[in-house]
């Protein structure tokens, strides 16, 4: 299927001092496919901007050299290759630093995402339904795996590992890298018609907002306060993506929000 994309990306501080989220909008150079992702820093910006430059580089070398024909291995093994990169690169500053991040690429039959952490990724298609095409790796999701391993689980505010992370994987973290691993989840769906919208976004959304409530607040919005406007796609696109976001910072998020939305024609 050969598909048009339209991209609106809005990204805020929220009231956090700094803004550590990062992405990345770009074509991998090999098959022209399309590649998005979001990268959330924590700990300080330093891997997050890291992944910034170097994850679609990575991702595109994984394909060309890895010789299995599956492309959710390879895909692995672009996460666990880039990790290791940041650990060479940045030795001192991943002790204590990290990344979450939510990849999506299109090739020309499959939509594939992948993610490390609570970055997440949502699709909704145009008969009103809506999936996830992520996994939240929040440390109450994985407190069995991080028991078994010895990880000290605090809960004052919500679970984390010894007073610190609330993720259970991400990139860098390398002085908890044997309770934080860099294995992302990954999913593919057809490349399909009935897709109406994508939304890749860091956790200062998903932390408010489930992807039914998403789905419904944009439907809302659609039909209700631009349906009377002579507004063009880009521009309702462009309202969408900063009317959600605000009506996550009136829900109580205070966490830095980059939100990808993206059409599929």
């Amino acid at each position: 299927m050969t598909c048009s994309v339209s991209t609106i990306v809005t990204c805020t501080q929220g009231s956090r001092k700094s803004m550590e989220d990062y992405y990345s909008v770009t074509k991998l150079l090999k098959d022209r496919s399309h590649f998005f992702a979001v990268f959330d820093g924590h700990g300080g910006s330093a891997v997050a901007a890291y992944c910034k430059e170097h994850m679609h580089g990575v991702l595109e070398s994984a394909f060309t050299r890895n010789t299995s024909p599956e492309t959710d291995v390879k895909i692995r093994n672009a996460f666990l290759r880039m990790d290791a990169l940041i650990q060479k690169d940045m030795p001192e500053e991943s002790q204590h630093t990290g990344t979450t991040v939510g990849i999506l690429f299109i090739d020309k039959k499959k939509i594939w995402s992948a993610n490390c952490g609570d970055t997440e990724i949502m699709v909704s298609f145009k008969d009103g339904r809506s999936t996830m095409l992520s996994q939240s790796h929040k440390v109450e999701n994985e407190i069995d795996r991080l028991q078994k391993k010895g990880a000290i689980i605090t809960n004052y505010d919500c679970p984390r590992i010894e007073f610190r992370l609330n993720i259970a994987r991400s990139l860098g973290d390398f002085d908890l890298k044997k309770y934080v691993i860099p294995d992302p989840f990954i999913k593919s769906i057809p490349l399909d018609k009935k897709i109406d919208y994508i939304i890749i976004a860091s956790d200062g959304l998903w932390d408010v907002f489930t992807k039914d409530e998403v789905t419904y607040l944009i439907k809302e919005l659609k039909s209700t306060t631009y349906a009377h406007t002579n507004y063009d796609e880009k521009k309702i696109m462009n309202k969408i993506c900063h009317d959600v976001i605000q009506e996550a910072l009136k829900k109580g998020s205070t966490d830095n929000i980059t939100m990808i939305f993206l059409r599929i024609e």
